[in-house]
C-alpha cells in the first residue's frame, strides 16, 4: 500500500514540474471603428487590408464618408491608436491632420464643450468599453484614445485613415496561430449603420488564410476578398493564418513530450529493477548501490528527455512553433522525484532482502 501511494505521488509530482504558466497571447495591433460625435452621422464606411507574403503585418486603409449635421464641431471623431507598427495617420477631406491625446482629466475640466458630443458613451468614467466578442472584450482609457481639432462645417467630408499593424499571436499550442483583428464595436454607438465595404488582399500570402466573416466574392487570381454590409456583421474582424507543419511534427505532438518522458521512464524502470534484483541476489550489503544509483539517474534521464522532445518537436515545426516552457519547473521537481523515487526503490529492496532471508 506504502509503496502504491509513494508511485502516485511520484507521477503527480512529474506531472506538475511539466507545468506552464506564461500567458499564451502576445498581443498586436487592434484597430477600431472610430467613436463618433453625437453630430456626427457615417455614411459609408470602406476597410481595405493588404497582408504581406509573410503575415507579419498587414496595411489598412480606411476610408470614411461622414455627415456633420452641426456647425463648427471642433472634434468629429475618436480613435482607438495603440499598438500600431507605423505612424497612425489621418486625413480630412485630403489634408493630413495632427492626432492629439484625448484629455487625461475630461471630467475634471471646467469647459468641455469641445467634446461634450461624446458624453452619451462616456457616462460612466474615464473609460471606454471595447468588446471582442461576447465573452472577451476590455477596457481603455480615454488618454489611449486620439482626436483632431477642427472647424468642421455642415454637410458631407471624407476621412481617411491609414496604418500597418502587427499581428497577434497565440502560443497555447504547439503552433502560433496569428491573427489581425479590427473591432467594428465602435459602430453600435453611431445612430446609423448604413454601409460598411471589406477589401482583403492576400495575394502576395501563400498559404491559406481564413476570416471570421461569411464568404461573398473573391477575385482568386488576385487573392482579393470583399464583403458589402448593411448592418454590423460581427463586433470584431479577424484575419486568421494557422500555419500547416509536417507529419513527423504531428506524430510526435499526438504523443507529447509528457508520455514519451513516461514512456522512456518505464522502460528505465524495467532496466533498473532487474538491474537492482540481479545485484540483491549476489549481494548481502546493507545498501544496494544498484537501486540508489538508478533512483538518481532515471529521473534525470527522463527529465531530459522530455527536454529534447520539446526541441524536436519545436525543430520539426521550424519558424512558427511556440515557446514551450516546463525546464524551470522540472530543475524544481527533480529532487522530489529522486527522493520519491529513492523511497520505492528501498521499500523494493527491502522486500527482496526479506524473500531472500526466507528462502536462505
Amino acid at each position: 500500500m506504502k509503496i502504491k501511494l509513494l508511485l502516485l505521488f511520484f507521477i503527480i509530482t512529474i506531472h506538475s514540474s511539466f507545468g506552464n504558466m506564461a500567458s499564451p497571447w502576445h498581443k498586436g495591433t487592434l484597430g477600431a471603428s472610430p467613436f463618433i460625435n453625437q453630430f456626427v452621422e457615417i455614411k459609408k464606411e470602406h476597410i481595405k487590408i493588404k497582408l504581406d507574403s509573410t503575415f507579419e503585418e498587414a496595411s489598412y486603409e480606411i476610408n470614411y464618408l461622414i455627415n456633420a449635421t452641426k456647425e463648427g464641431l471642433n472634434i468629429p471623431l475618436l480613435f482607438l491608436a495603440l499598438e500600431y507598427k507605423e505612424d497612425f495617420q489621418v486625413w480630412l477631406d485630403g489634408d493630413l491632420v495632427e492626432l492629439k491625446a484625448f484629455p487625461y482629466n475630461y471630467y475634471s475640466k471646467t469647459d468641455s464643450s469641445k467634446t461634450k458630443g461624446f458624453n452619451y458613451f462616456l457616462e460612466e468614467g474615464e473609460s471606454v468599453a471595447i468588446q471582442l466578442d461576447e465573452k472577451n472584450g476590455f477596457i481603455e482609457k480615454l488618454s489611449n484614445l486620439k482626436y483632431f481639432e477642427v472647424d468642421l462645417s455642415l454637410g458631407l467630408h471624407t476621412v481617411k485613415i491609414k496604418y500597418v499593424a502587427k499581428p497577434w499571436v497565440f502560443e497555447g499550442d504547439w503552433v502560433k496561430k496569428y491573427s489581425f483583428r479590427y473591432s467594428l464595436y465602435p459602430a453600435k454607438y453611431w445612430k446609423h449603420f448604413e454601409h460598411l465595404e471589406i477589401e482583403l488582399d492576400a495575394g502576395s500570402l501563400i498559404e491559406k488564410i481564413e476570416t471570421n466573416l461569411r464568404f461573398q466574392s473573391q477575385d482568386l487570381e488576385h487573392g482579393i476578398m470583399r464583403w458589402k454590409f448593411d448592418r454590423i456583421p460581427t463586433q470584431t474582424l479577424e484575419i486568421k493564418f494557422n500555419p500547416q507543419i509536417n507529419k513527423k511534427a504531428l506524430f510526435l505532438i499526438a504523443i507529447g513530450p509528457y508520455y514519451l518522458s513516461l514512456i522512456m521512464l518505464a522502460l528505465l524502470i524495467i532496466i533498473h529493477f532487474i538491474l537492482a534484483k540481479n545485484y540483491r541476489k549476489k549481494s548481502s550489503t546493507k545498501y544496494n548501490w544498484v537501486a540508489i544509483l538508478g533512483s538518481i539517474i532515471n529521473p534525470f534521464l527522463m527529465y531530459l528527455t522530455y527536454i529534447y522532445s520539446i526541441d524536436c518537436i519545436r525543430y520539426l515545426i521550424g519558424e512558427h512553433a511556440s515557446t514551450v516552457y516546463g525546464a524551470f519547473f522540472a530543475i524544481v521537481f527533480y529532487p522530489i522525484n529522486v527522493l520519491v523515487y529513492l523511497v520505492v526503490a528501498w521499500q523494493v529492496d527491502k522486500y527482496w532482502k526479506r524473500k531472500k532471508g526466507r528462502i536462505a
